[in-house]
């Protein structure tokens, strides 16, 4: 299965395709530096299986990738973006602290 096994802490998924893969690889590195460790971060190619089972389990919109998503501990989402314009990983930073209390409001 393509969630993480570990389920007490929440995660980040960037999904989307081929096309955006060298961007988005570049973006999961801005977004690991900057939650730190309080989630794990994970790029997934809707394309490919994992990317397959991901999409059907969280229904992402797949003609709107790229994603950036917040999944908490219990794997439901808490937050998502799509498109191009990808979020700021500062913002990502901020949701995910909102949701784990850890951010200053």
């Amino acid at each position: 299965m393509i969630l993480h096994e570990d389920s007490t802490t929440p995660s980040i998924y960037v999904v989307g395709t081929r096309v955006f893969e060298d961007r988005l690889q570049e973006y999961v590195r801005e977004l690991t530096a900057a939650v730190a460790d309080q989630a794990t971060v994970t790029y997934v190619d809707i394309e490919s299986n994992d990317g397959a089972e991901l999409s059907e389990l969280l229904d992402i919109e797949t003609e709107r990738l790229p994603a950036t998503l917040i999944l908490e501990d219990d794997e439901s989402v808490y937050k998502d973006w799509y498109g191009e314009n990808l979020p700021d990983a500062q913002d990502v930073a901020f949701e995910l602290g909102q949701l784990t209390g850890t951010s200053e409001a």
